[in-house]
């Protein structure tokens, strides 16, 4: 799995580096407009347990990559399901105020 993986210098960290074009994400069209930079993401998270990584196998290191990934996942989709009932919620509150006060008088009379 190992064997085919490139490392690729993404945008936001090529200024200042030497390696050969090859090195870099700007040189793969297939990566135009991808976020190169999502591994810095994922960096962040994995920093807490990079002790434990380094001594794991590859195996276990990667079955706590999924854990850890599927925990943001999770937590990502659950903020999403917060934002839509919490406006869902505000446009029922919105249509039961409106139905209570009625329509606002006419301004011709």
């Amino acid at each position: 799995m190992l064997r085919n993986m490139r490392v690729l210098v993404d945008i936001f960290h090529s200024k200042g580096h030497t390696c050969p074009d090859v090195c870099f994400c700007s040189a793969y069209p297939a990566l135009r407009g991808v976020n190169t930079s999502g591994a810095e993401n994922l960096n962040s998270l994995v920093w807490p347990f990079k002790r434990s990584i380094r001594s794991m196998g590859v195996q276990r290191a990667m079955l706590l990559l999924r854990v850890i990934m599927a925990h943001v996942a999770q937590r990502a989709i659950e903020r999403i399901e917060e934002k839509a009932s919490t406006k869902a919620a505000a446009a029922e509150a919105y249509a039961r105020l409106k139905a209570n006060l009625g329509s606002p008088p006419d301004a011709s009379s």
